[in-house]
């Protein structure tokens, strides 16, 4: 069950994100001092060479040659008690002829996890993530090419807890910064424009699950924050808030099988 109401929320500081940040920097100092040694870096790159008979993704056939690059870094401390990991990735696509749709992608992220006595687990994550994406606009029989710069940074704390009797409680704090700068047209045909809104996510959810044996039975509950930057007027989008309830019921058999 979820349940949306618009609000005219507006936040342009997030204080909760930058205590998320302080905390997992906490958090990760925990976890490399009690962790052991890991291994090297864990390093991955591919390069690929793709055809497409939709390289605008529209209704106008256009078909081309791409490229498409690929590559990531991960490095993991540490074990099953406390373990810490920073991971980064990046993407990159080119186009032979339709370059206004090449795209670039790089993430970057931290995350770290403690095990405590009394059945008590932390974990958390930072993350940033930053995207140029080449599009088109079409204006009857022209196509203009656009570009825009996003970039998010979020940071996610997540409290487990062992109540016993096979039940445990995980509740989970998530704050997410959108940033979207103006999208710039192909040979400055149309002058920048602000076409999609900034948004800060804000998002607490908790979870509680029960097994028995085979069985797992569970029910969680989120509330959701999005302040939206006012675009346009009409706006493009509203703030809202959005609540979530849901039930949840998992089977796990002997031989691997699941079910849920």
């Amino acid at each position: 069950m979820t349940i949306e109401t618009p609000r005219p929320v507006t936040r342009y500081l997030s204080p909760g994100l930058f205590g998320g940040a302080a905390c997992l920097g906490l958090l990760l100092a925990g976890a490399a001092a009690k962790a052991d040694p890991g291994t090297g870096p864990k390093i991955t790159g591919s390069i690929e060479q793709h055809w497409t008979t939709n390289a605008l993704d529209s209704d106008r056939a256009v078909t081309d040659w791409y490229t498409l690059l690929r590559g990531s870094i991960d490095q993991q401390w540490g074990d099953a008690d406390a373990n810490a990991r920073i991971h980064a990735d990046f993407e990159a696509s080119r186009y032979n002829r339709a370059s206004i749709e090449d795209d670039r992608s790089l993430a970057l992220s931290a995350e770290a996890f403690r095990r405590l006595e009394a059945g008590l687990e932390l974990r958390g994550t930072l993350s940033y993530r930053v995207l140029s994406t080449g599009d088109d606009l079409e204006i009857g029989p022209l196509i203009i090419g656009t570009r825009e710069l996003k970039q998010i940074l979020s940071a996610q704390g997540q409290f487990g807890i062992d109540l016993g009797n096979a039940t445990s409680l995980t509740i989970e704090a998530t704050e997410s910064i959108e940033r979207v700068g103006d999208t710039h047209f192909q040979d400055d045909l149309i002058s920048p424009t602000k076409l999609h809104a900034d948004r800060i996510l804000s998002q607490m959810a908790a979870r509680l699950t029960r097994t028995v044996g085979e069985y797992a039975f569970g029910g969680s509950t989120s509330a959701l924050l999005a302040s939206v930057e006012r675009v346009g007027f009409p706006p493009l989008q509203l703030s809202f808030f959005q609540y979530t309830a849901q039930a949840e019921a998992a089977f796990k058999g002997k031989d691997g099988s699941s079910f849920g």
